[in-house]
């Protein structure tokens, strides 16, 4: 799943910065009273715990013996000076802040953010009537949504061999790594068109095997090849259109 790692340190950090203050030597306003003991100890556990998740979620453990040694500073019975608090906390700000120096992290738009790691990328039909390339498909977004939209592609491609060796079955077709797009269009032709339609049910089949055969010949010219193989690299748009498409052909034909 993905992951808000900024947010997650920004709450890390806001904490720490309340629990920094609670022990600093400032003047109370009238009416109001210091922090006790029990009360900044209570604050510096919040703050570590969500410095640890944040932490151990960017693999950050070498971090983790400092949050220790601080949690033992503000122990019941070992209750530092709080200054002393102060600056560890201090301290361990700055360590987190070198740790994220050397860590790099993939902000992914909010356009994208439905890509990635979706199982049913394409919706629940298509999962279930083409398990077998459900892995693809998923890795089809996460690649798209990761900027890298050849990859995006070459896993569409592989989805799609699952889907025409489905229709060449349903339709007694033969197809080899060799048939093109034009070629498999073709042979879909004679096919629909012996298809029986005497009834209105069987009207609304041959159409939905219509409109199969248009999607693949959309899918066809998107990819831009006359072959069954993408060409050597694709845009992020390009790679986008490849994936509407296949989605709606793939959507298609899990309903007939």
């Amino acid at each position: 799943m993905l992951d808000q790692y900024a947010l997650r340190f920004a709450k890390a950090f806001t904490a720490l910065d309340a629990a920094k203050v609670m022990c600093l030597p400032i003047q109370i306003p009238e009416g109001e009273r210091e922090p006790t003991n029990g009360e900044i100890a209570i604050a510096v556990a919040y703050a570590l715990d969500l410095t640890r998740d944040a932490c151990m979620a960017c693999e950050m453990a070498n971090v983790v013996p400092e949050l220790d040694r601080l949690i033992i500073l503000v122990g019941k019975n070992t209750f530092a000076p709080r200054l002393g608090i102060s600056q560890a906390i201090i301290h361990l700000q700055s360590r987190i802040k070198d740790e994220l120096a050397s860590q790099n992290f993939f902000r992914v738009g909010p356009e994208d953010i439905a890509l990635y790691e979706r199982p049913d990328l394409f919706g629940a039909l298509v999962a279930k009537k083409f398990g077998k390339a459900a892995q693809d498909l998923q890795s089809a977004g996460n690649c798209l949504a990761l900027k890298q939209p050849t990859a995006c592609v070459f896993h569409l491609m592989r989805a799609m061999e699952v889907a025409v060796r489905h229709l060449a079955t349903r339709l007694k077709i033969t197809i080899t790594p060799q048939t093109t797009w034009r070629q498999m269009t073709g042979n879909m032709d004679p096919k629909i068109k012996a298809m029986p339609d005497a009834t209105e049910l069987l009207k609304r089949k041959k159409n939905d095997w219509e409109a199969a055969r248009a999607n693949l010949h959309h899918v066809g010219s998107v990819w831009r090849n006359n072959t069954m193989h993408p060409a050597v690299s694709y845009t992020q748009s390009q790679a986008r259109d490849v994936l509407n498409a296949v989605r709606v052909f793939m959507n298609g034909l899990a309903d007939l």
